[in-house]
């Protein structure tokens, strides 16, 4: 039974009035790092590493899907090799696809994720050496949706564009060319951002521990702020850095749109920028990081008492805290802000040898019920192709760590609602800026809109060469 809810008072240093429209989406900015504890470096960790087919189960649910039938593709005439590149071991993947076509030999090339995309542009360039299909990560898009070398997948042989109603539209344009003309990859994994939370620690401290619950109690700001304060009192915390704050109530808003216009200046941002020093003042963030030994400590201690993470979140509570297994829980990001936290995808090289055998790994794999979506699924892992959902009624089991809490229906409505963010070749540059002087305007006290512009100026000054030459390419200048 749940305790008594704190009602929120009137905090007097909150005068910003917070007008959140629910916008967060992938990386681009805030998708990949809303925090430096929502950001892996590698991998999810929640990918499956075993290789035998997923387990038999009970005969899937008779309710109506709310999407349209999938297309009946038949098997094609393909054989000899394909080279796979990704950034981590697609074991399973390989298996599934060799029970539909033994006599094709899979050659599955793991590499780092900073390796792997810095040979792919290399090999791309070049045109020697490329794989029939490589992974790439959403975060990393930028970096190949203005250059040649990887298939427009809506063309023959892959007619991918069938595939459309069955992504999320903010998905699905994550990972098309910066001029939206061309679908350069398959979205794969799909990670929403996610609060993860210790529902012990909220139930005695009389707040709600339900996810469902709680989750709408911190859509509320003033809710939020109450919660800060009243943890950080008994040195528990619901957040590391005074960055933190911005980057979660304006998740999954990118740097530039696609006619590299800069979004990160209007009154979303403002009011951002100044709820994160009034809580800087009242010295609510813990200000440990994540993933150093300290960070570890803090969240087998209770110290931390929050982060935001994707679904991986569960395998850093595994391989950090075991001993708080089952105290946990997992629900939406606060602020009424939605997100994404990076996310894979699969292409085909322009230049790839066997490139039907590589889409039908791909096919196979990511574009249908069984296989590598059915064993996600069972796995908890939230995936792009939304019909794979339908799965959980039979598939989805209860999930330890988070205290038999089965998550997946929550996160594909956070991945439904990821708002769009268009990765571009000047977010790199543009998010080191941003990092920088965010931090610095916070210390300082700085206005948020006197900061906001500044920020912007310096971005604009430090990009303009290369955005220039983007808008002659693109048509635009």
């Amino acid at each position: 039974m749940m305790k008594k809810w704190f009602t929120v008072p009137l905090i007097g240093i909150m005068a910003v009035v917070l007008v959140l429209s629910g916008c967060s989406g992938n990386s681009g900015g805030n998708e990949s790092s809303p925090s430096p504890s929502a950001s892996p470096t590698s991998s999810p960790s929640a990918a499956p590493s075993e290789s035998a087919p997923p387990e038999e189960s009970a005969a899937p649910s008779e309710e109506a899907s709310e999407f349209p039938p999938l297309p009946e593709e038949e098997l094609k005439d393909i054989s000899g090799e394909v080279v796979i590149w990704s950034f981590w071991e697609l074991a399973s993947l390989t298996t599934f696809f060799n029970t539909s076509y033994p006599n094709v030999k899979v050659n599955n090339v793991v590499m780092s994720t900073d390796e792997m995309h810095n040979k792919l542009k290399t090999v791309l360039a070049s045109g020697k050496g490329v794989p029939d299909v490589v992974m790439i990560d959403g975060s990393r898009m930028g970096e190949f949706n203005t250059i040649e070398g990887l298939d427009d997948l809506l063309q023959q042989p892959y007619d991918f564009g069938k595939y459309q109603p069955f992504f999320a539209d903010s998905h699905w344009q994550r990972f098309q060319s910066l001029d939206g003309t061309k679908q350069l990859s398959v979205p794969w994994t799909t990670p929403p951002g996610l609060a993860f939370y210790r529902a012990d620690i909220m139930d005695a401290a009389g707040f709600p521990s339900d996810p469902a619950e709680f989750g709408e109690y911190i859509q509320d700001k003033d809710n939020f702020i109450y919660l800060a304060k009243t943890l950080a009192a008994d040195k528990k915390y619901t957040y590391d850095w005074d960055t933190t704050i911005v980057n979660l109530m304006t998740s999954g808003i990118g740097y530039f749109d696609r006619d590299l216009n800069w979004l990160r200046n209007d009154d979303k941002f403002v009011a951002a920028l100044d709820l994160a020093k009034d809580m800087k003042k009242e010295k609510l963030a813990s200000y440990i990081n994540f993933y150093d030994d300290q960070g570890a400590q803090a969240l087998a201690s209770g110290t931390t008492t929050m982060f935001y993470s994707g679904d991986f979140g569960v395998w850093d509570i595994d391989g950090k805290a075991p001993d708080t297994k089952g105290k946990w829980r997992v629900t939406n990001l606060p602020f009424g802000a939605y997100g994404g936290m990076g996310g894979a995808s699969l292409a085909i090289p322009s230049q790839a040898k066997n490139k039907l055998a590589g889409w039908e790994y791909i096919r196979l794999n990511i574009l249908g019920m069984d296989y590598s979506n059915k064993e996600a699924i069972q796995w908890s892992n939230p995936t792009g192709f939304l019909p794979a959902f339908d799965l959980a009624a039979t598939e989805e089991k209860p999930l330890e760590i988070l205290g038999g809490q089965k998550p997946l229906m929550l996160y594909k409505e956070l991945v439904k609602n990821i708002p769009l963010n268009i990765p571009t070749p000047l977010d790199a540059k543009a998010e080191e800026i941003w990092n920088k002087m965010l931090q610095e305007s916070i210390d300082k006290n700085v206005d948020s809109r006197t900061a906001l512009q500044q920020i912007q100026e310096a971005v604009e000054r430090a990009v303009s060469k290369d955005k220039e030459a983007l808008l002659k390419k693109l048509g635009k200048s």
